[in-house]
C-alpha cells in the first residue's frame, strides 16, 4: 500500500517525514512539544531498559 506521495505507509522514510510534518505544525500553531530521545548507547542498556518495562518478555 502506497500513499499518494509514493512512500510506503510504515517505512522509516514515511514515518520520519510524518514526524517532521507534525513537529512543524506544532511549531507553527504554538503547541509546545517534548521529544523523547533515548540515551541508551549499548545493546545491553536497551536490554536492561526493555526488561524493566516488561517489553522484553513479550517476545
Amino acid at each position: 500500500m502506497e500513499r499518494d506521495n509514493g512512500e510506503e505507509p510504515q517505512s522509516l522514510e514515511y514515518l520520519s517525514n510524518q514526524n517532521r510534518r507534525i513537529l512543524r505544525f506544532c511549531d507553527n500553531v504554538g503547541i509546545d512539544v517534548k521529544q523523547y530521545l533515548p540515551h541508551y548507547t549499548t545493546q545491553e542498556e536497551w536490554k536492561d531498559r526493555l526488561a524493566i518495562s516488561g517489553i522484553a518478555s513479550m517476545r
